[in-house]
């Protein structure tokens, strides 16, 4: 009977362990000298402005002009059902909750006039893998914005 307990109660209180966590927004996000935050050492985030292979995704290009390329970043992230955090001249920061267990990823844009490049960030708020979640967010994310007028 106590086996029984700890196979389901355990993992019960891990999950809510995990959920409760991953409500706070991590206070270190942002720009920082033109840079998104450096990613965690965990298979869990993927960037553009990394120098990790395993972890890097190309940067967007932007569409006509700035105003354009954050009108169509906005929509395609909505669209997806993510919400807006943080809206700033050049950074962007939308939360993303997983469909079955609403645990939540971090999501940044980093729109740089100096190269018309959108730098792309996002990582979860906890655990260690993410089984691909972020990447495949990424490609969902490009393919929408490169097909957009």
């Amino acid at each position: 009977m106590r086996w029984l307990y700890l196979i389901i109660v355990l993992p019960v209180i891990i999950l809510i362990y995990l959920f409760i966590k991953s409500l706070a927004a991590p206070e270190n996000l942002g720009l920082k000298n033109g840079k998104l935050l450096e990613l965690p050492a965990s298979a869990n985030a993927i960037s553009s402005q990394t120098s990790d292979p395993g972890k890097r995704v190309e940067p967007f290009v932007f569409k006509e002009n700035l105003e354009k390329t954050k009108e169509t970043i906005t929509k395609i992230a909505i669209a997806q059902g993510a919400t807006l955090l943080k809206k700033e001249h050049s950074y962007f920061h939308f939360v993303y909750k997983a469909p079955i267990i609403p645990f939540r990823d971090d999501v940044e844009f980093f729109f740089d006039e100096t190269t018309n490049l959108v730098h792309f960030r996002s990582a979860s708020r906890v655990g260690y893998s993410d089984f691909g979640v972020n990447r495949d967010r990424y490609e969902k994310i490009k393919k929408m914005y490169d097909n957009s007028q």
